[in-house]
């Protein structure tokens, strides 16, 4: 029997939480306010919960489902004002949606999922997380507004999280995936973030994933480092698909996707880092080992941008590789990066290396740096046998050597010459040096 239950408060503040210990519906009657214990708590399977359209608030955290239950659906209201968590579960659950819920004003994170590693039952698995907005969480006891640990088959969908950071907290992550595969994480924006050091989308050992349509807009790193998109910890196998890191600033560096410690075959198509301002780095794309060459392999940008970002004091790289190897960038660009101290590069292949590279069809424009010295489209220092082909590089400083350093050129041109990729005037790659 499928029971329904009516849970109406009379008085606006509640002293202790609600506790569903039975299967069944349920719905509140009114708000759930300044609970002296957990604000809800869910410990038995198959329950629906209506907020409707009520608000829930707690000296400690908001809804909490514990370890091991299934198929739970929570919707429709507000967690707000919680001296913890706003959202938890637990490890071993299953079957759980949280939809239409606005999470706000959180000392703690807006959700945990806490799946543990112990063993296969203690993950977490099919969770839905769809149509949230989450906003102004202080994290004065937590470093990560919204956290995903340990689970597969997470459906993330349709979600706001802005203004929500902390100056007091040294590193904060503003989502965090780690040790998650099958998920899917679509249609987010986030805008308004900040903290001293901030990393936005962090993804850590996540692999068989899709990340699509995911914007960064208006975010700041107020003493440090400010990244975008992180994949770290052999990140195996996953989809980036029209991920964006947009007007955004750090104190110090800005690193608009990062693939780092043996992250290898993954994609990004249409993915942009686009007016970066750093005080002083900007990377658009820093594909970066920590160990060696064979660190990172087989990974694949797929018309991808680093444009209109500023260095204010060092170096500005549209797509930096670092001790990684076999690999794609393909159909992309950086355009317009200004590094007026320092280097300017739209292509930066390190003396540390990167081998069996196809960089194709790529274009690298008006990369300018301090001067002539500093200003490069492609800069290959490797010395390693790397492919490049149709890429067209112009007005990144004066001359030739300007355009491509370490890349043998098909022809080199001035200005207004015609077309050059014709049947009878085939070309490998293009510098075009300005008159």
């Amino acid at each position: 029997m499928n029971l329904f239950f009516m849970i109406v408060f009379f008085m606006s503040t509640v002293l202790n939480g609600f506790l569903i210990d039975q299967s069944g519906r349920f719905q509140l009657g009114g708000d759930l306010l300044e609970t002296t214990t957990d604000a809800v708590i869910i410990q038995a399977n198959n329950v629906s919960l209506d907020l409707n359209e009520s608000v829930v608030s707690s000296f400690f955290d908001g809804i909490v489902i514990k370890a091991g239950v299934s198929g739970v659906s929570v919707k429709n209201g507000t967690i707000a004002g919680v001296n913890g968590s706003g959202v938890i579960i637990e490890e071993g659950c299953r079957s759980i949606q949280f939809i239409d819920i606005t999470i706000a004003q959180c000392n703690g994170s807006a959700i945990e999922l806490r799946g543990t590693g112990t063993d296969v039952s203690q993950a977490i698995s099919n969770i839905g997380l769809q149509n949230l907005t989450v906003s102004a969480c202080a994290l004065v006891t937590a470093t990560n507004v919204i956290k995903i640990s340990f689970g597969d088959n997470i459906f993330f969908n349709n979600t706001i999280i802005n203004n929500s950071g902390n100056v007091n907290v040294d590193e904060i992550n503003v989502c965090c995936l780690s040790d998650t595969s099958a998920c899917l994480v679509s249609n987010i924006l986030m805008t308004n973030n900040f903290g001293l050091e901030l990393n936005c989308l962090h993804l850590i050992h996540t692999e068989s994933s899709l990340v699509q349509r995911f914007n960064i807009l208006s975010h700041q790193s107020l003493l440090n480092d400010l990244k975008g998109f992180i994949l770290t910890d052999s990140c195996t196998g996953n989809n980036l698909d029209a991920c964006n890191i947009l007007s955004s600033s750090a104190t110090n560096n800005i690193i608009g996707f990062e693939v780092t410690n043996g992250s290898n075959r993954n994609i990004f198509n249409n993915c942009n880092a686009v007016v970066l301002r750093g005080g002083v780095d900007v990377i658009g794309f820093d594909i970066c080992g920590t160990v060696s060459p064979t660190d990172i392999v087989a990974n694949i940008f797929e018309r991808c941008a680093a444009a209109d970002n500023i260095a204010i004091t060092g170096t500005n790289i549209g797509f930096r590789v670092n001790r990684a190897n076999d690999s794609i960038i393909n159909g992309s660009s950086s355009v317009d990066n200004a590094a007026s101290q320092g280097l300017a590069i739209g292509l930066h292949v390190t003396d540390l290396g990167g081998e069996s590279w196809s960089f194709s069809r790529n274009s690298f424009l008006r990369n300018t740096g301090l001067d002539d010295a500093n200003s490069f489209g492609i800069r290959d220092e490797s010395g390693l046998i790397n492919l490049y082909l149709q890429n067209f590089a112009f007005d990144n400083g004066n001359t030739a050597g300007n355009q491509m350093m370490g890349v043998p050129l098909g022809s080199q041109v001035q200005l207004n010459t015609g077309n050059l990729n014709t049947a009878n005037t085939p070309w490998s790659n293009v510098a075009i040096t300005p008159t």
